[in-house]
């Protein structure tokens, strides 16, 4: 009965660790309000603007070109 019991409470914190993951955002702005294009690991974004906002991207490390 304890080792369902430790077996239940490993899994719940297990879960709890994993919900706080959420998708990353990352927002480019030229600082002298020029018009730029953002490439992010070969996905080319075609917006070309001041300030460029990116959603849906995953935590970790990225290629990013700024154009």
């Amino acid at each position: 009965m304890k080792k369902i019991f430790l077996i239940a409470f490993i899994l719940v914190l297990n879960l709890q660790s994993f919900a706080g993951w959420k998708k990353a955002m990352l927002r480019i702005k030229h600082e002298m309000g020029r018009s730029i294009s953002v490439t992010i690991d070969g996905r080319k974004f075609d917006k070309i603007a001041r300030s460029i906002t990116v959603g849906d991207l995953t935590p970790g490390f990225h290629r990013i070109k700024i154009f």
